[in-house]
């Protein structure tokens, strides 16, 4: 695991000390025409998620928006984290494949807390989960009219889950018209023990402080998720935003002791600017 984490932190290092090289080295006088190569938008929202997977009771947050990238290759962003493509281009015109991304981000996974379970009090035995930096690698490429993905996330802190999962996804996305842009994917999750310990687990701490039996899951398949995901511009510049996701628990994860709904939804609404 030490391993793991060490070389993952290494990889990550260098990919971000090469992805921002160029910013540093560009010279402070140039015009304000530089600012073309950013795409910048800002907007702020509500989700609707449960508190944790597998757990009959949601919560309303309200979030900021944020979408930053700069020359298309660089970009931060509540999805991905902060990183950049290490190779994106087009592959050879007879190719079943068009664009294709690989590269590497920072990200962050929130955790939870003991205190959301305000509606099913025994939880909060579980505890907090802390929340844990993440490295992360991922590869996009369009496949006819698909977009196929792939990216894996490795924790690079001791608290928090302390492992990793792995997300493999198959979406379709297309333009209505000149104002609504909407995608439709499925995708399936993969997490190693540690990871599924941490969410869906109970320790021997754990089982006194809830009444629970002990558990112990292990890796594999964790769950499949559908997500149809709009946007829908109110002018050139102001746009609405809608994403809501069906996710259904599989394997050890849906086992969880404590997990009471194997299906649940998940919702985000959000008002943006692009500049």
């Amino acid at each position: 695991m030490k391993i793991q984490l060490y070389l993952f932190s290494v990889f990550a290092i260098i990919v971000m000390a090469w992805s921002v090289s160029p910013l540093w080295a560009q010279d402070k006088t140039e015009p304000a025409s530089v600012w073309q190569d950013w795409d910048v938008t800002l907007g702020a929202g509500a989700s609707y998620k449960a508190v944790s997977p597998g757990v009959d009771e949601y919560k309303t947050s309200a979030i900021p928006y944020l979408d930053i990238t700069y020359q298309d290759r660089y970009f931060l962003n509540v999805q991905k984290g902060l990183g950049a493509y290490v190779y994106k281009g087009e592959a050879s015109e007879d190719s079943l494949f068009g664009e294709i991304g690989v590269g590497a981000a920072l990200g962050y996974d929130q955790g939870r807390d003991a205190s959301d379970f305000e509606e099913t009090p025994n939880l909060q035995g579980l505890g907090d989960l802390d929340g844990s930096l993440e490295g992360k690698a991922f590869l996009e490429a369009e496949v006819g009219v698909f977009d196929v993905s792939v990216d894996f996330a490795q924790a690079l802190t001791s608290d928090g889950h302390e492992g990793w999962y792995s997300n493999v996804g198959l979406s379709f996305d297309k333009m209505v018209g000149k104002k609504l842009y909407f995608s439709v994917g499925q995708s399936l999750r993969f997490s190693s023990e540690d990871f599924q310990q941490a969410y869906y687990g109970v320790d021997a701490a754990q089982s006194r402080a809830t009444g629970l039996q002990q558990y112990s899951p292990g890796s594999g398949l964790e769950s499949t998720s559908f997500e149809v995901v709009g946007r829908y511009f109110l002018t050139e510049n102001w746009s609405l935003l809608a994403k809501a996701e069906h996710r259904y628990l599989l394997g050890d994860a849906a086992d969880s002791p404590f997990v009471e709904e194997k299906s649940q939804i998940q919702g985000l609404f959000a008002l943006a600017y692009q500049f």
